[in-house]
């Protein structure tokens, strides 16, 4: 419970901390993958994330662990005690930045032009550096606002994609397709994101839906 869900470009979701069971803390990162149900353990943090903390996709595919209890860094202290009520309304000083696997897989591919706005229903062109054929996904991503273990806008929409080859002296382009109705994506800012073939995103572009 109190764990910080965090969904990530390739589609899988990041699981920080949280409480495992009455009393104790889970240390644990692990990642879900909805497409075949498993949940990998990843690492150990040594510093308890549950209430009053929080997890942030950034641009680059990262993302920022912060807060938390300071009570729960002091060895001993507890919530009922007029030490640990000092302690549990001070911040935990200490903010981490997680690299998800995809980090260590090879080259990122790059977006070289999109659009800053798009339109329910609209098709759209994105291009990119490599060859069309590597990329595999393409996907909106919603992230704020985050606080005390909850993500109101914590979205994933992986969006319909079609290829065109490089001519001579044009990039390689994308024909996206953005959702259709407001019920798949709430109109808003998001972070665009295309994934190759290794499973590594781009860096995320900022793109309004209207």
């Amino acid at each position: 419970t109190q764990n910080n869900p965090v969904a990530l470009p390739d589609g899988r979701i990041l699981i920080v901390g949280g409480r495992d069971g009455p009393t104790g803390n889970s240390m644990h990162y692990q990642l879900f993958d909805p497409t075949n149900g498993s949940l990998t353990r990843l690492i150990n943090s040594p510093v308890p994330r549950h209430d009053h903390s929080s997890a942030l996709l950034t641009p680059n595919g990262g993302v920022w662990v912060m807060g938390g209890n300071r009570v729960q860094l002091i060895e001993g202290a507890t919530p009922n005690t007029p030490e640990g009520r000092r302690l549990e309304d001070l911040a935990v000083p200490v903010l981490e930045f997680y690299k998800p696997p995809y980090f260590f897989k090879g080259v990122r591919p790059v977006i070289k032009e999109t659009p800053r706005r798009i339109h329910y229903g609209q098709e759209f062109r994105i291009a990119v550096a490599e060859k069309s054929d590597d990329i595999a996904s393409v996907a909106l991503l919603r992230t704020g606002p985050v606080t005390h273990n909850w993500a109101w806008g914590n979205h994933y929409v992986k969006l319909p994609l079609a290829k065109e080859k490089k001519n001579e002296g044009r990039k390689d382009r994308l024909h996206i397709s953005a959702p259709p109705l407001p019920g798949l994506a709430p109109a808003g800012d998001y972070l665009l994101f295309v994934v190759n073939k290794q499973g590594v995103p781009s860096e995320g572009q900022h793109i309004r839906l209207e």
